[in-house]
């Protein structure tokens, strides 16, 4: 018996149900899903969400203000999907330099497309497993403590 991948699934569901949006979007390549901290977050068919957009928000500003609390030159944000935290907080620190890391080439798409429709300039996205992110990159780094 032949196994059809989630991700392949989840894009053939024609009705699709996040955060409170019912529709037929299975024609549609990428669409707006979520308005917070200035600017407009997409998605596409078969993405991985923040549901609780109230919830995400929230957890948007805790990160922000640890962010804020440790005034780096530059952000790496490994596994970043389609740039949920990555994007708010280039959008609310526009000197800082965000670079995401996310395996999934269509998430990778649908954050560039984030990031261009809202001007946001001080990104990156790389679509790459990390591990090859890391091998071709040199970084020095300080952690975040809580």
């Amino acid at each position: 018996m032949k196994r059809t991948p989630v991700v392949n699934l989840l894009k053939e569901v024609a009705q699709v149900l996040w955060a409170g949006i019912h529709a037929d979007r299975s024609n549609e390549d990428v669409f707006a899903f979520d308005e917070g901290h200035g600017g407009v977050q997409f998605t596409a068919p078969g993405l991985f969400q923040q549901v609780n957009r109230p919830l995400n928000h929230v957890l948007q500003a805790l990160v922000l203000r640890h962010v804020q609390l440790q005034a780096p030159l530059r952000v790496l944000d490994l596994f970043c999907g389609s740039g949920n935290f990555t994007l708010a907080l280039a959008r609310a620190l526009p000197t800082v330099v965000f670079d995401g890391v996310e395996v999934d080439v269509s998430a990778i798409r649908v954050a560039k497309f984030s990031a261009k429709h809202n001007g946001i300039q001080n990104v990156n996205f790389t679509a790459s497993p990390v591990e090859k992110y890391f091998q071709k990159k040199r970084w020095s780094y300080s952690r975040c403590r809580t």
